[in-house]
């Protein structure tokens, strides 16, 4: 590993859920011989957490093997008090979970240098998660009230595989290829026990499956000017079912982009847009079917200026959007005691977030960030009543701005002694139609 980037609003070349920021992992060149980590840590709250991880990499100047494993278990547990005013009552509830978890990873890396330009890889992980979950919920309203306990054993188990391929010159070409394939698989059994109410248990299963394909392209001029083009295609399948409910969705994603920038002295300037198509279809035992087509321009711009050696500034400008998780697409109804309900929506649309970001930086240590961001078709979860249950629901609720205000101060005491001080402030409006009426605050 040679660098580690966090970007907090990336260029179009990244694809991006939302207003999330991403880790870019800049690797370095072949090694030679064998080097390797172990790490363990352990924690204790309420539970203990215990992390044991190690690294081992070998390499000829060719060839290089990395190999991972790592097993991550404890317990966590978390307690939830809520009050609910649905007119004309009041839903009290009190809510007590433990989970246990136990989740070895395994990952191996192969990388061939075929030349001085051209390098195959390859990458094979595995992750198995075993967790089972209880929780102990007491909800009153009016004069009814339910005392509920729940036991959710349930397994999880991913595989992500890759095929690389890497081109670099010394007239500033790059060329990457990349195809990918990742599958999730969830098991989960739900067993509620509510006294004086019959007992509900059901099974609920959930398998995803991703493949990808793209290709980078960069080319740098010793005029300090770079143009960036790509393109990537992505299939998506997902499979979910409860008992004998069936619930399958399908999502095409077709990507394009491109972007030039140049630096100068003092200045620097980034222009770039996304193009996506999104083709969705699913089908169920009910009569909704969540077909969508779509198209997406996603512009974003960039500009840089070094005042001198201690002081920069950078101003971002971008157009993103946030697509639904798979989950909260079932239509499946989920219940939690006698008087609450979760749901799915496959009608959900996606997310679009318009961000701008200004960002002052002090010696390379000192950063001062504001940020201002308008969702459309925000994500929220909304409630209704139905007879005396409350059912909860994703929805696209309306719209959300939010203003924020950071500031990192990171604090040298000694060689050994290192603080990291970080200043918040932030403010968040909501405008949109909940099923309980128009909310604006």
């Amino acid at each position: 590993m040679r660098q580690v980037e966090f970007l907090s609003n990336p260029p179009v070349r990244y694809e991006v859920n939302g207003n999330t920021g991403i880790i870019n992992i800049r690797t370095g060149g072949a090694i030679k011989g064998i080097i390797g980590n172990l790490d363990l840590s352990s924690s204790q709250g309420t539970n203990n957490w215990l992390d044991l991880s190690a690294l081992i990499n070998y390499g000829t100047g060719k060839i290089a093997i990395s190999g991972y494993a790592a097993l991550h278990r404890g317990g966590y547990l978390t307690k939830n008090i809520r009050q609910r005013q649905l007119a004309p009552s009041l839903i009290d509830q009190q809510t007590s979970s433990l989970d246990k978890w136990n989740d070895p990873v395994f990952r191996v890396a192969v990388d061939y240098a075929h030349n001085s330009k051209s390098t195959f890889g390859g990458i094979v992980e595995r992750e198995a998660s075993t967790n089972h979950s209880s929780y102990e919920t007491y909800v009153s309203q009016g004069n009814t009230s339910y005392q509920t306990n729940s036991e959710n054993p349930n397994t999880r188990y991913w595989n992500t595989y890759n095929l690389n391929y890497r081109y670099q010159d010394t007239l500033g070409t790059e060329l990457s290829i990349d195809l990918d394939r990742a599958d999730f698989s969830r098991y989960s059994e739900i067993n509620l026990y509510t006294l004086g109410q019959p007992d509900i248990n059901y099974l609920s299963k959930t398998a995803i499956s991703i493949s990808t394909a793209k290709a980078d392209y960069t080319h740098s001029w010793k005029t300090n000017l770079k143009v960036e083009v790509g393109v990537k295609i992505a299939s998506i399948q997902t499979r979910n079912s409860q008992d004998l409910n069936l619930f399958r969705y399908a999502e095409r994603i077709r990507a394009s982009y491109a972007s030039l920038s140049r630096t100068y002295d003092h200045l620097g300037w980034q222009l770039g847009v996304r193009l996506e198509h999104t083709d969705a279809r699913g089908e169920s035992a009910g009569a909704i079917r969540p077909d969508t087509n779509y198209f997406n321009l996603l512009p974003s711009a960039y500009l840089t200026w070094r005042f001198d050696t201690q002081h920069h500034l950078r101003l971002s400008l971008s157009r993103r959007i946030k697509r639904p998780n798979y989950n909260d697409l079932e239509p499946f109804v989920y219940t939690l005691d006698p008087l609450n309900q979760q749901t799915g929506n496959p009608l959900l649309r996606v997310q679009r977030n318009d961000q701008a970001e200004l960002t002052y930086t002090f010696k390379d240590r000192v950063t001062l960030t504001s940020t201002y961001s308008r969702g459309h078709n925000y994500f929220a979860m909304v409630y209704r009543q139905l007879s005396n249950i409350l059912i909860q629901q994703p929805d696209n609720a309306g719209k959300m701005e939010t203003l924020n205000f950071d500031l990192n101060y990171p604090i040298k005491l000694s060689r050994w002694w290192n603080i990291l001080t970080k200043v918040n402030i932030g403010n968040d409006h909501f405008d949109g139609n909940l099923l309980q009426g128009r909310l604006d605050e």
